[in-house]
C-alpha cells in the first residue's frame, strides 16, 4: 500500500513540475518576448525541456521522479512543436490569402478572353490600381507577382524566392490597393515585387512592357478555372463543380505547400510531379532517366532557359540556350514515354537532372478545355484537340525530336537508328548454300549470307543488300528467330538510308 501510495505521489509531483515549469516558459516567451504564435510554442517547449533536465540533475536520487517529469515535458514538448509548426505554416499562408475579394454579379462568376504568347503561356487582362496590365496564369507561383514599380506601401517582409531554373533573389512583399480581373476585384491583396531587370534585355519580360508580371497561387487556389482552350475564354467562379464533367479525363490534385501535384508515369516508373503552367517545358524531372542501350536518339545538354530571374545570369548578354558538351550535372534532353491519366504520350520531350519535378502548359493544349477545380482538388481534361497547335505535347515533341536528328546530322553526317524491339514481318524465305533471300510480299526482297554453326542451323544472318524501292548497305550480323515464316530481324547500329525510311523499304 505505501509503494503504490509513492507511486501516486511522484506522478503527481512530477506533473505538477511540468505544469509549474510550462507555465515559467510561456511567462518568459509571451509576456516578455514578441515573437509570432508558432514561434512561441516551439520556444516555450525547448525551454520546457531544457528546465526539465535541470531539475532531473537536481533531483537525480528521485529516479521515478525524474522520470516522470521527463516523461511529461517530452511528451508536452512534441505536442507544442508539432502545433508550433502547423501555427508558422498557417500564418506563411495567412499572409499571402489576407485580402479582400469583391464580386460585381450575384452569381460570383465571370468570364473573359485570355490571350496566348508564342510559348503557350496564358495571360489574362487585369487593372492594377486602375491601369490595364497583363499577367501570366501561373500555377507554379507561390504569390502574385508585380513590376517594381507599383510599391507603393510600407515593406511587409523579405523573402528569397527560388524559380524554377534554381535561381535565388531577394523580393519584397507589399500590399496592392487593387488589382481587378473582369468584374472580379481584389483589395489590399499582398504580393511581391519583380526588380525591373526582368523587363531588361535578358529578362523574361524584355520588350513585354504590357506585361506586368504574374498571377499567383494565393489568388489561384480559391477559385475554379476553366479554359476553353479552342476560342481562348476563361470561365472563373467561387464554387465547385458537384457533377463531373462528360467526356473528360479527372485528373487528382494534390497539396504540396500551397502548391498542387498530379501523379505522372515516366518509362513505366510513377512520379509525383508540380503541376506549373508557367512553364512551356513538357515535362522537367529531377531523376536521371535510365535509357536503354537500345535508345533512338542522341543526348545533348538541356542548357539554360528563360525564368523569372534569368536577369542574374547574363548582366546585359543573351542567354546561351543550348550547349555541346554533356557533363554527368548537366541538364539533358532525352525522350521518354510518358503517361497522364489513361494517355499515353510516346517519346515525349523531357529535360531530366532538373532541379524539381514540374509538368508544364504543353499539357493544357492537348485538350479542348482544361478545367482547374482547386476547391474540389481534381484537373478535368475535356475532349483531345481535333486541331493539332504548335504548343500541345505531341507536336512540341517531334519538333524537337527532329531538332535532335538535324542537330546530330550537322555534327556528324548522320544519326544512329536502333529500334527497342524487333520488327516482326511475314515473309517467305529461299536458303541456297549460304545464302538467303527474304521476298516481302514479292515487292522487296533481302540479300544476305547467312552462317551456320555446327548442326547446320542459321545462326547469324548478314544483310548484304536490299532490292526494291530502295536500297541499304550493312556489314554487321543480324540476329533473327525463325518461326511459322514470321522472322525477328534486328538491325544493329551505323546503318546508312539511302532515298526511304527503312521500315518504308521493308
Amino acid at each position: 500500500m505505501k509503494k503504490f501510495q509513492d507511486i501516486l505521489l511522484n506522478v503527481l509531483f512530477g506533473i505538477l513540475t511540468v505544469i509549474i515549469i510550462l507555465l515559467l516558459s510561456i511567462i518568459i516567451f509571451v509576456l516578455i518576448f514578441d515573437f509570432s504564435r508558432g514561434i512561441e510554442k516551439i520556444l516555450i517547449a525547448g525551454a520546457s525541456i531544457l528546465l526539465s533536465l535541470l531539475l532531473v540533475f537536481l533531483f537525480k536520487k528521485e529516479k521515478m521522479y525524474g522520470a516522470i517529469v521527463l516523461m511529461v515535458s517530452s511528451a508536452m514538448a512534441s505536442f507544442l512543436c508539432y502545433n508550433g509548426v502547423l501555427d508558422i505554416i498557417s500564418e506563411k499562408r495567412n499572409v499571402w490569402m489576407n485580402y479582400t475579394t469583391l464580386w460585381k454579379n450575384e452569381n460570383h462568376a465571370i468570364s473573359m478572353p485570355f490571350f496566348v504568347s508564342p510559348t503557350g503561356h496564358i495571360y489574362l487582362k487585369v487593372k492594377i490600381n486602375g491601369e490595364k496590365k497583363y499577367l501570366s496564369f501561373d500555377t507554379g507561383s507561390l504569390s502574385t507577382v508585380l513590376h517594381e514599380k507599383y510599391i507603393a506601401s510600407k515593406l511587409m517582409d523579405t523573402i528569397v524566392a527560388t524559380s524554377s531554373q534554381a535561381r535565388n533573389d531577394k523580393m519584397s512583399v507589399h500590399k496592392l490597393d487593387i488589382l481587378s480581373l473582369g468584374d472580379l476585384t481584389f483589395r489590399k491583396l499582398t504580393y511581391t515585387a519583380l526588380k525591373k531587370d526582368a523587363w531588361d534585355s535578358c529578362g523574361i519580360f524584355y520588350n513585354q512592357d504590357s506585361i506586368a508580371g504574374i498571377i499567383g497561387r494565393n489568388i489561384i487556389n480559391n477559385f475554379v478555372w476553366d479554359f476553353d482552350m479552342v476560342n481562348h475564354k476563361v470561365y472563373v467562379k467561387d464554387n465547385p463543380y458537384l457533377d463531373s464533367i462528360t467526356n473528360s479525363r479527372i485528373v487528382p490534385l494534390s497539396r504540396l505547400g500551397m502548391g498542387w501535384c498530379i501523379d505522372v508515369i515516366v518509362n513505366n516508373n510513377k512520379k509525383k510531379v508540380i503541376l506549373d503552367s508557367g512553364n512551356n517545358m513538357i515535362l522537367n524531372i529531377t531523376d536521371t532517366i535510365k535509357v536503354a542501350k537500345t535508345y533512338t536518339y542522341s543526348i545533348t545538354n538541356a542548357g539554360k532557359s528563360k525564368g523569372i530571374f534569368s536577369y542574374l545570369d547574363c548582366n546585359g548578354n543573351a542567354v546561351k540556350i543550348d550547349s555541346n558538351s554533356i557533363n554527368k550535372s548537366a541538364k539533358r534532353r532525352v525522350f521518354a514515354n510518358l503517361g497522364i491519366a489513361d494517355t499515353l504520350y510516346k517519346e515525349t520531350f523531357v529535360v531530366d537532372r532538373s532541379t524539381s519535378n514540374l509538368l508544364g502548359v504543353p499539357l493544357f493544349w492537348e485538350y479542348e478545355r482544361v478545367v482547374l477545380d482547386f476547391i474540389n482538388k481534381k484537373m478535368f481534361l475535356v475532349n483531345p484537340v481535333k486541331r493539332t497547335n504548335v504548343n500541345q505535347i505531341s507536336v512540341r515533341s517531334r519538333k524537337e525530336l527532329w531538332k535532335t536528328k538535324l542537330d546530330a546530322l550537322s555534327q556528324s553526317g548522320y544519326y544512329e537508328i536502333y529500334y527497342k524491339e524487333a520488327i516482326k514481318i511475314k515473309t517467305k524465305t529461299k536458303f541456297t548454300l549460304d545464302t538467303m533471300v527474304f521476298s516481302f510480299k514479292g515487292k522487296t526482297k533481302v540479300f544476305g549470307t547467312v552462317i551456320l554453326n555446327k548442326s547446320d542451323q542459321v545462326e547469324t544472318f548478314e544483310v548484304d543488300s536490299i532490292k526494291g524501292r530502295g536500297y541499304i548497305r550493312n556489314n554487321k550480323s543480324n540476329y533473327f528467330k525463325e518461326g511459322s515464316q514470321i522472322i525477328s530481324l534486328r538491325l544493329r547500329d551505323n546503318i546508312i538510308l539511302e532515298n526511304q525510311n527503312l521500315i518504308e523499304v521493308l
